[in-house]
């Protein structure tokens, strides 16, 4: 799996071979910025998922469809939230159950680090910066 591939996960989460996650505790200032730069990309991520969940609430509160549907409603709404984008359509309804999201909180945040390789190569090109 390519660098391209992965997703920007938070430190809630455990390392998987599809999910990079924060360095729980930076020691290096090459560490330190690997960390800032996965932040910032994570919050887009975020933010972006955030708008398009509320323009189609049925990516909220799941869709009950059989996955090749369910896959082409994902699809769908991907493609008119690009279109909206395009046009500048910055009219984002509230979704009224925000407040009840609960975020999962992983117990083993103070056992020792996992870094994987891709990782380490992000701290390294961060290190060539310094």
């Amino acid at each position: 799996m390519d660098i391209v591939t992965r997703w920007p996960g938070d430190s809630v989460y455990s390392l998987k071979d599809y999910l990079m996650t924060p360095l729980i505790n930076p020691i290096t200032r090459a560490e330190e910025m690997c960390n800032r730069c996965h932040i910032s990309t994570r919050s887009v991520v975020e933010r972006t998922f955030d708008i398009w969940k509320r323009r189609f609430p049925i990516l909220s509160l799941g869709i009950r469809t059989k996955i090749p549907f369910a896959q082409k409603i994902i699809t769908a709404t991907a493609v008119l939230q690009n279109i909206a984008v395009q046009h500048r359509d910055e009219y984002v309804p509230q979704l009224e159950y925000e407040d009840e999201v609960a975020v999962e909180v992983n117990e083993n945040l103070n056992q020792p680090q996992n870094i994987n390789i891709v990782q380490q190569q992000y701290i390294n090109y961060f290190r060539t910066l310094l």
